[in-house]
């Protein structure tokens, strides 16, 4: 069936003000969004940091999507109508401030288009079908999700290959289920889950189950199992480092340092993944953003040596 076609909208002329209330617009809706996080981007120049908030915001607007519990009709809608002021925007035609800082960020920092479209896909795929059936799946997802976002972000952070994309997408998958992991109770109460569906039958748990904490073997198996794997994208990322100006290697070492500690958390405490506050505590953000400020980003048992900076 074919949707209506909208008519498009006027699209406002762009000038350096508008740029700059696009990414005034992005850096304050960021931070309210991505409160837990924002502090891994603290320490980016201005113009690196108002490009990565642009970025988190079509980040945000496409979780918002996925999460939106619409009709199947209505998401494919909307799914179509993100995909097309996405591409008015990298055409200089935007219909919000946010996307008008989105089209900056691609012209100043050159980056390569495939990567938002991807996420869109990515999106699009979480609205229309169920939970992934196996961890290639789920990985295939959190490529297109987490995986696009941050190949996009470490090209803004220095990126000095293209042929070293793969290591920022293993970063993002890692972001990614760590993410779904924090969030795996709140997802199954609102029929959201987005981990694979085979783990769940091979550690002989009914996610629903999960809502009603049970505990036991077989929960133990389960988060080792993810936490394991949480580690092997962080190491498969490694490389990244290699690759990045000095900012973004604090950048990545901050996120890729959040996830080993989420991955350390379930495995030796499994019933943190039952408890509605997240398998990262407080105390251990403020932990890693202390350090961050400090400068201190902790190296990582499986980090690369970075290339030699000022």
């Amino acid at each position: 069936m074919e949707r209506d076609e909208k008519p498009r909208p006027d699209f406002p002329d762009i000038d350096d003000k508008s740029v700059e209330r696009g990414y005034r617009a992005c850096r304050k809706q960021a931070k309210q969004h991505f409160q837990p996080l924002i502090w891994t981007i603290s320490n980016l120049p201005a113009a690196e940091h108002g490009a990565v908030c642009a970025l988190l915001m079509h980040l945000h607007r496409g979780l918002e999507l996925a999460n939106s519990g619409s009709s199947e009709a209505k998401n494919q809608d909307q799914v179509a109508e993100f995909r097309d002021d996405l591409g008015d925007a990298i055409g200089g035609k935007c219909v919000s401030p946010e996307l008008t800082a989105l089209s900056d960020a691609h012209q100043r920092f050159n980056l390569p288009r495939q990567f938002v479209f991807e996420f869109i896909e990515g999106i699009d795929w979480m609205m229309r079908f169920p939970p992934p059936d196996t961890w290639e799946d789920l990985l295939s997802v959190a490529a297109r999700i987490g995986g696009s976002i941050m190949a996009d972000i470490c090209h803004v952070l220095g990126l000095d290959s293209a042929e070293h994309t793969q290591h920022a997408i293993r970063l993002g998958q890692a972001l990614t289920v760590t993410w779904w992991l924090n969030t795996v109770r709140r997802d199954i109460r609102r029929s959201q889950q987005r981990l694979a569906i085979d783990d769940f039958e091979q550690s002989e748990i009914d996610p629903t189950e999960l809502i009603g904490r049970p505990m036991g073997q077989q929960l133990a198996w389960f988060a080792r199992l993810y936490g394991h794997r949480v580690e092997v994208l962080l190491r498969e990322s490694a490389p990244l480092l290699q690759h990045l100006d000095f900012d973004g290697v604090r950048v990545a070492k901050a996120l890729a340092s959040i996830c080993f500690c989420a991955a350390n958390n379930i495995r030796l405490h499994p019933e943190m993944l039952l408890d509605d506050d997240g398998i990262v505590t407080p105390n251990d953000m403020r932990r890693l953003c202390r350090k961050h400020f400090l400068g201190l980003e902790p190296d990582l048992p499986f980090s690369a040596s970075p290339k030699p900076q000022h």
